[in-house]
């Protein structure tokens, strides 16, 4: 069980990730192209002396090239990519075998360099028949037959999870006999809490791990909170950070930032007894009626320093998926596990709505039952919702 830390391009990013590992509410750095430079470059550290100071808090490494991001509508941020020469021909042409074999070759070069494990590149599908995905295969076969044991990577949209194709691709995908899957949804936009409302995708994507975790360990990338349903299914862990290209991928994780734009971030507390994040103006409500009560849902005291809100956010994350992992290997109880932390969050926050503030409610509607449902119609789908 691991909680991975996405890279991104907030500023500090290699000190705030030094300081999750070593306060242990993370276990590894997955490191990009699209955020670290394979040289050093203006406030941002080289990936091998990133490497290095994961290492040195005692963090697992993992270089991941994102070729999925490559070809996603819009995106623009190519400093730090270019500074990797990832490809044989032009970026993102994949059109010959020699292509596929030169890309592979060039991204588990810079991985062995690393020190980090062989993690295949895949292309993000929208539909699991046709060239694209035909190219994905090829990239997966290509990368086990450059090292049996490298681990392997899916990434879908949302026509992907719903095509109904989506079960035999992947189940052709299960003859590789990776050890590990890296599995990323792709949304549309980047708006966090992501939009969870379509039960049938959430289902998908449990299926799939289910599908995948036979064999190997599955990882939700970019999943946070959102990643819990396929913990139920199987998976052991997930990747999440401080800002919210680290847990949402989409085009616009990869674009650049507006420069001229000034963002203030809120403040948002996480209660691990609600599996939800509250803005603090909702998590005021909450301590003004109740402390006690408020305090014990968040597992700790409510702080407004940015760095404990950080790390409390990541240890909440971390504790609910090794809840759900603790269940044990049996799908049925997994499912249990998750079912009766999101079943407690309701009710808590039903009677919060009655007593204080219908915000309570949204906060429901945000985190709690999309993917409830979605896990839901997962788990009866395949007879496991008792």
């Amino acid at each position: 069980m691991a909680l991975y830390l996405h890279d991104g391009s907030v500023g500090g990013q290699a000190t705030w990730t030094e300081a999750a590992l070593t306060a242990g509410v993370a276990d590894g750095a997955v490191m990009s192209p699209f955020f670290t430079p394979q040289v050093p470059r203006p406030r941002n550290p080289s990936g091998e002396d990133y490497a290095d100071r994961i290492r040195g808090a005692h963090g697992e490494v993992i270089f991941d090239s994102t070729t999925h991001a490559v070809t996603l509508p819009g995106v623009d941020n190519w400093a730090n990519y270019r500074t990797w020469s990832l490809w044989g021909g032009p970026r993102g042409d994949l059109s010959t075998p020699a292509l596929v074999q030169e890309h592979v070759a060039r991204v588990f070069d810079h991985q062995t360099a690393l020190g980090t494990p062989h993690l295949t590149p895949t292309l993000t599908l929208d539909n699991p028949i046709g060239p694209s995905a035909d190219s994905a295969v090829e990239l997966a076969e290509e990368g086990r037959a450059q090292d049996h044991d490298a681990w392997q990577s899916l990434s879908g949209r949302r026509g992907f999870w719903l095509s109904p194709d989506l079960d035999a691709y992947v189940g052709s995908l299960v003859s590789l006999r990776a050890p590990t899957w890296f599995v990323t949804v792709v949304r549309d936009t980047m708006d966090y809490p992501p939009d969870t409302s379509d039960l049938r995708q959430t289902a998908a994507v449990c299926r799939t791990v289910q599908t995948l975790a036979r064999r190997s360990r599955v990882v939700l990338c970019q999943s946070d909170l959102f990643g819990l349903p396929g913990v139920a299914a199987g998976a052991d862990s997930v990747g999440s950070g401080w800002h919210t290209k680290q847990r949402v991928c989409c085009p616009a994780t990869y674009q650049q930032n507006d420069p001229t734009q000034v963002r203030r971030q809120a403040e948002w507390h996480t209660f691990e007894g609600l599996a939800a994040r509250l803005h603090n103006s909702v998590s005021d409500i909450l301590q003004r009626n109740d402390a006690t009560r408020a305090n014990s849902l968040y597992r700790g005291t409510v702080s407004s320093a940015t760095a404990d809100l950080r790390h409390h956010h990541l240890g909440a994350v971390r504790a609910l998926v090794a809840t759900v992992d603790s269940a044990g290997s049996s799908p049925a109880d997994r499912v249990q596990a998750l079912r009766d932390i999101y079943e407690f969050s309701i009710s808590e926050l039903d009677d919060f709505t009655r007593r204080y503030s219908r915000l309570f409610q949204q906060v429901r509607g945000q985190h709690i039952d999309g993917p409830l449902g979605g896990l839901e119609a997962y788990a009866r789908a395949e007879g496991i919702w008792t």
